[in-house]
């Protein structure tokens, strides 16, 4: 079973990362102890046509259970049935049930990244689509090894090796790994952090799908496969290669000392680490605001104000920009009308905005 090292997510998926990857070791000790457990139960499947065993399937059913494939190692599905093609459909199907009761203990689960706060981290939730990934589509191609007639009863044992089984498990694994290997390249080299952040989620999206499957093919005995160790020694690389970068990734903040700018400076620090140091790797928040404008009108004192945020790199490079919306404060003087406008911040509605281009970079 390929190694769980993290990472999921720093599942972005994560924590600083290297408390994801000593979760996802737990997670890979304790599903590889599982299927280790459920390998052992593989080539002694059977089943009865009836929910009352007949005479002549008594007699049969020890005899089927009891005959050995040419492989030892093989899988192996019995049943019985009134019409032959039947007894050996049947049987095919016990040995791809076979499969299925393997990884029984993932049916509820399927691993997915979650964001939480500032932290990345890959969390069991189990669901019933990992049953899907059980399905033998080529049990149809199990051999037959024994057939025999008694009475009106017939009695079928088909064989499969493991590695024959294996192969459309195979198929499904090569389909995810390339796609996951696209993003491993991707987040070693790409030097856009948010572009690197988003490969990173998509490669722990990937990796979740591929976990059950690299799951059950272990089960089969597929282990010491050359692809599987090379894919494995890939994911390692970014995962040290992201921890690296996340370590040492920061928000960084540039605004001025007054009351407004400082009013901003509190709500996002109440979301979000920020440093306000010198920016050495990371995205520099830098204010942008015109003056505070106080009129007197009809309403008395009015204060209006419109801040702006852009994202920086510490070379320079501007990654974004965000507009904020008109605020207004209203007293009976301008110190009363500039008090309420800093009130007026905190819950203002150009928060959501900000969160929404803030939080992609991964940093809460």
């Amino acid at each position: 079973m390929l190694k769980k090292v993290i990472l999921l997510y720093c599942f972005v998926l994560l924590y600083s990362c290297a408390a994801p990857q000593a979760q996802a070791e737990k997670d890979y000790a304790a599903e590889a102890q599982y299927l280790k457990s459920q390998s052992a139960n593989f080539g002694q499947g059977s089943t009865q046509n009836t929910s009352s065993a007949s005479g002549a399937e008594r007699t049969l059913m020890p005899k089927l259970r009891s005959f050995s494939c040419k492989d030892p190692h093989a899988l192996k599905g019995v049943a019985t049935s009134t019409v032959e093609h039947e007894a050996v459909g049947q049987a095919q199907n016990q040995l791809a049930l076979q499969i299925q009761a393997s990884v029984e203990g993932l049916t509820d689960s399927y691993r997915s990244s979650e964001r939480t706060g500032d932290q990345e981290n890959i969390t069991r939730t189990w669901t019933s689509q990992v049953r899907q990934i059980a399905h033998l589509s080529n049990a149809h191609e199990a051999k037959i090894e024994y057939l025999e007639k008694h009475g009106d009863m017939y009695g079928a044992v088909v064989c499969m090796s493991k590695d024959a089984a294996a192969r459309p498990f195979w198929e499904q694994y090569a389909s995810l790994a390339d796609s996951l290997q696209i993003f491993i390249n991707t987040v070693i080299s790409q030097n856009h952090p948010l572009r690197k952040i988003q490969a990173w989620w998509e490669s722990q999206q990937l990796y979740t799908r591929l976990l059950p499957i690299n799951g059950v093919l272990d089960a089969l005995g597929q282990h010491e496969n050359a692809e599987k160790l090379k894919l494995q020694a890939n994911y390692r690389a970014m995962v040290e290669h992201y921890t690296a970068f996340k370590s040492n990734f920061n928000m960084y903040w540039e605004g001025a000392d007054d009351k407004f700018s400082q009013a901003i400076f509190s709500q996002l620090s109440s979301r979000y680490k920020i440093s306000t140091g010198v920016c050495k790797q990371g995205v520099r928040l830098v204010l942008t605001k015109p003056e505070v404008q106080c009129n007197y009108g009809s309403f008395g004192y009015m204060c209006s104000w419109q801040p702006s945020l852009k994202g920086v790199a510490c070379d320079g490079e501007l990654y974004f920009t965000i507009d904020g919306e008109l605020l207004r404060g209203i007293g009976k003087n301008e110190r009363e009308a500039q008090g309420h406008l800093t009130e007026v911040i905190a819950k203002s509605s150009l928060w959501g905005q900000w969160y929404a281009e803030l939080d992609q970079w991964g940093l809460r």
